[in-house]
């Protein structure tokens, strides 16, 4: 059997209390580093790197209104599928009860 051919998709989401652990296993991710991992248990506002292996011809995204519904939002994502850019870009993001936009 051969194995599928995958591809790392980065993403960065941010909030703040608790970190919604759940979402790691609904989004099939985990921090870059252990840097990233240790930020999880705080409590403060912070942004938080995460990657997810996928199939390559993986139409799947980050679940945007999942993050929201825990009060975290994903802030960026890095997509090197073919027709993306492959680069960080900003989402689109609501404003939340901790932060406003300058």
């Amino acid at each position: 059997m051969k194995a599928e051919e995958m591809f790392e998709m980065r993403f960065k989401v941010k909030g703040n209390g608790t970190f919604p652990f759940d979402m790691l296993r609904y989004d099939a991710c985990h921090p870059v580093n252990e840097d990233e991992a240790r930020s999880l248990a705080a409590t403060n506002t912070r942004e938080v790197e995460l990657v997810s292996r996928r199939p390559i011809g993986s139409q799947q995204d980050p679940t945007y209104g999942r993050w929201n519904s825990f009060g975290w939002w994903v802030s960026a994502v890095e997509d090197p599928r073919p027709g993306r850019s492959g680069e960080w870009f900003p989402r689109q993001v609501p404003l939340t009860s901790f932060e406003t936009r300058g």
